[in-house]
Order: C-alpha cells, then sequence, then structure tokens
C-alpha cells in the first residue's frame, strides 16, 4: 500500500516570562503552548503539546474544523521552509527577546481519517 504523508506548516512564537522564570512558546493559532528552560526546550514542549493536541482532535473527528479555523491547510508534500529558528532562538536566549519561527509538522496517520 503507497502510504501518503501529510503535514502542516506551523508558526511557533515564543517569549521568556519573568515572573516564571521560563520560556512560553506555542501557536498563537491554535491557541496550545508550552514552557522550558531555554527557547529550544519550549519551542520543543509546544510542538509536543500541538502534536498531541492535533491527535487527539483528529480522534474526536474535529480536527478538519479545527485546522480550517486556524487558517491551516493540510499539505501533502513537506515544503521548504526556509528558516533561522537557531539564529533566531540564539537571539532569543542572549537578549531575552521574543522568537518566531515556523516549522514542518507531519499528521498522524489517524488524523487523515477525519480531513
Amino acid at each position: 500500500m503507497d502510504e501518503q504523508n501529510h503535514f502542516i506548516v506551523l508558526h511557533v512564537e515564543g517569549h521568556f516570562d519573568r515572573e516564571s522564570g521560563k520560556w512560553v512558546a506555542g501557536s498563537p493559532e491554535l491557541q496550545v503552548y508550552s514552557q522550558g528552560e531555554a527557547p529550544e526546550q519550549a519551542e520543543a514542549a509546544a510542538i509536543e503539546a500541538i502534536s498531541l493536541f492535533l491527535e487527539a482532535a483528529a480522534g474526536m473527528g474535529t480536527l478538519h474544523e479545527i485546522l480550517e479555523e486556524a487558517g491551516m491547510k493540510v499539505l501533502t508534500e513537506a515544503p521548504r521552509v526556509e528558516t533561522t529558528a537557531k539564529i533566531a532562538r540564539w537571539l532569543a536566549q542572549r537578549l531575552r527577546s521574543p522568537f518566531n519561527v515556523e516549522t514542518t509538522l507531519p499528521l498522524p496517520e489517524s488524523a487523515l481519517v477525519a480531513c
């Protein structure tokens, strides 16, 4: 059976929360966030949280609606996302400034039934 992969382009924003002393990152479009000690950790935790959120939405049959409401399209090829993510996170760490990165996130096979 020919397996087809599906992807979304995910916009991740992050900032340093002075009150908690942690980095917070997530998707404003999906309203899913997480945190970490460094920008890289916050971004990785956010991507994991978003992946789990999308799997749960697929299981409930609401993934298509959520992606549509967030303005995201399911792609059948992973686009080349030109990113300066490493530089953005490095600068954020040094300057405690917000960062914005884009990454390609594969959708779980279970999600395809809902779309």
